[in-house]
């Protein structure tokens, strides 16, 4: 299937209730009663800004990623940082997420379902990332980073 690919004008994407977020893109819902967000899995989502995780709300962002057709269900193509302090995210649902670029996140990443593919990412020197169950974690093929599993 062909991947849908949104770049918006805003420079970044803020896990908060102030500003501009994903649900922009077609298909994609606010996660009830958390700071987060639930991707379809009808087609491959490429979003290329860098997403931004603001501590505002929440020192964690939900995602989850539901598992379509295609290897890769969601393509963050800029990476992740931080806005107000530590912040990490969660990523649940049996799709595959992939993040490219920098990724400069003091809190931690965690994974229960699904894949989370940072084979094209950069970490920043410590990076935490908690796994668990079945989930898959396909780590940084180049990188300084020291990976506390």
């Amino acid at each position: 299937m062909k991947e849908m690919i949104f770049s918006i004008m805003m420079a970044s994407f803020v896990c908060s209730a102030q500003a501009l977020d994903l649900t922009k893109i077609p298909g994609v819902v606010a996660e009830t009663g958390r700071a987060g967000f639930v991707f379809p899995a009808a087609k491959s989502i490429v979003v290329a800004e860098q997403i931004s995780l603001a501590r505002d709300v929440s020192s964690v962002c939900s995602f989850v990623i539901e598992d379509g057709p295609d290897e890769v269900d969601v393509s963050f193509q800029s990476g992740l940082k931080e806005v107000g302090g530590a912040c990490g995210f969660s990523k649940s649902g049996a799709g595959t997420l992939r993040v490219e670029g920098d990724v400069s996140l003091g809190g931690v990443m965690t994974i229960y379902d699904g894949t989370l593919d940072l084979r094209a990412a950069q970490l920043s020197k410590a990076t935490r990332v908690n796994v668990y169950g079945d989930a898959i974690f396909l780590p940084p093929v180049k990188s300084n980073a020291t990976i506390e599993l």
